[in-house]
């Protein structure tokens, strides 16, 4: 998934005899990603907090619908990205129209010359950037495991969601 987008998982929860459970149950989601927020929209649960439900003793239980939203990023700022290395660029290509003209003497040929090869290293070095980000907007993606865990009683059970972030 793409930041600022969800994702939707169907999870089973059926007791280990008959259809409910005999006391309250209690749904809760660990592992989020940060700023990542967890619906669930099947009835009869009820939200306690924000990553927890709860559904009534007795009641009748089926798969429920957890969506996991992941906030919007905003992409680096330029100075982040490597933006360094344009100034040296602009200013070399600016001075190159004076490199003819001290080429006329022996030691302005070769600091001309001097001046054009670093202006082309350090082009090449800024447009190359660091590469080591390839997710969107230049983050690295990444995978979180979100715990889904569902206790009546004296009863717990956990499930693990794999939720990837582009």
């Amino acid at each position: 998934m793409v930041p600022g987008s969800s994702a939707t998982y169907h999870v089973a929860i059926t007791p280990s005899s008959g259809t409910s459970f005999p006391v309250a149950a209690v749904l809760k989601v660990s592992g989020l990603p940060q700023g990542a927020t967890a619906t669930l929209n099947t009835a009869p649960w009820t939200q306690l907090t924000a990553t927890s439900w709860q559904v009534p003793a007795t009641t009748t239980l089926g798969n429920v619908s957890l969506a996991f939203h992941v906030p919007q990023q905003t992409p680096a700022p330029e100075t982040a990205r490597g933006a360094g290395g344009r100034l040296p660029t602009a200013l070399g290509l600016l001075l190159l129209p004076f490199v003819y003209k001290l080429g006329r003497t022996r030691l302005a040929g070769r600091l001309g010359v001097l001046l054009i090869v670093s202006s082309a290293l350090t082009a090449i070095i800024g447009l190359s950037g660091c590469g080591v980000r390839t997710g969107f907007f230049g983050e690295a993606p990444q995978t979180y495991t979100v715990t889904v865990t569902v206790t009546a009683g004296s009863v717990s059970h956990t499930t693990d969601l794999t939720l990837n972030v582009q």
